[in-house]
């Protein structure tokens, strides 16, 4: 699970860069169409199909990321009145998929009524509003290094490499990075990319009395249950679907990073 999350993670990443630069061209071809009165050719019928194929592409990429390997929806989810107040889980729990759903019907709309324009110039004019609408509104929904939520411009990796380096191989099971790491961070210190919008803050697994105040029952019902199960952070979501056997391997991993 954590190695299918970074993979569409980075093609995400990258992709939108193919979307943004289809879209600029066909705009422009679109515009200088309508304005010049051209036909529609072979070319900007290719173009057009090509910008709804890799948009579509991209859009799968994140229904992939939204509904089964982000741990910012889950977390989300798991009490939407208190993370709606949470300015990054909000944005990808909320605001980015809707602006992105909004951006994905607006050009297939475009697309689809543009096919109907019998004149040329009334057809470019629709694909040109059409496409600028979505280009806009998919441009204002990315996460950009300047945002409140600043996430890479090219994203080559995930996570640090700095905590995967003080961390041993295999010291902790693939669904800590997938579902814990984001908020605690990958080597357990409460610094993960969530933390600081998060209040309260996650929790460090070197905190003494934080390891000494638990026995491995309480940290699984935590794990199963949810910060909300045992009166903590209801932003700490619940994972029900855990096998027992990822339960104490979880287990194992916050005692092992609670002695860094």
């Amino acid at each position: 699970m954590a190695l299918a999350h970074a993979v569409c993670l980075i093609l995400h990443s990258w992709l939108r860069w193919l979307v943004l630069a289809a879209a600029v061209v066909v705009a422009v071809r679109a515009f200088r169409g309508w304005r010049g009165a051209r036909a529609w050719g072979s070319s900007d019928e290719r173009l057009h199909r090509a910008l709804i194929g890799v948009l579509d592409l991209q859009f799968l990429l994140g229904v992939a990321l939204y509904l089964f390997l982000s741990p910012l929806r889950r977390a989300f989810f798991s009490d939407p009145g208190a993370a709606m107040k949470v300015s990054t889980l909000r944005f990808f729990g909320l605001e980015h998929v809707v602006s992105m759903l909004l951006a994905v019907a607006i050009l297939h709309v475009g697309r689809t009524r543009s096919k109907k324009r019998t004149d040329d110039r009334l057809r470019h004019r629709l694909v040109f509003t059409s496409t600028l609408a979505g280009f806009l509104v998919a441009f204002a929904a990315v996460p950009w290094p300047f945002s409140h939520v600043e996430r890479p411009l090219f994203r080559t990796s995930i996570g640090d490499a700095a905590d995967r380096a003080r961390l041993p191989l295999n010291a902790c099971p693939p669904v800590y990075e997938s579902r814990c790491a984001a908020c605690h961070g990958k080597s357990g210190a409460g610094d993960g990319v969530l933390s600081a919008s998060l209040s309260p803050k996650p929790r460090a697994f070197n905190d003494s009395a934080f390891q000494a105040g638990r026995d491995d029952d309480a940290l699984i019902g935590v794990i199963r249950g949810g910060g909300r199960s045992r009166n903590l952070s209801p932003l700490m979501p619940a994972h029900p679907d855990l096998a027992p056997e990822e339960l104490r391997a979880l287990v194992g991993c916050v005692r092992l990073l609670g002695k860094r």
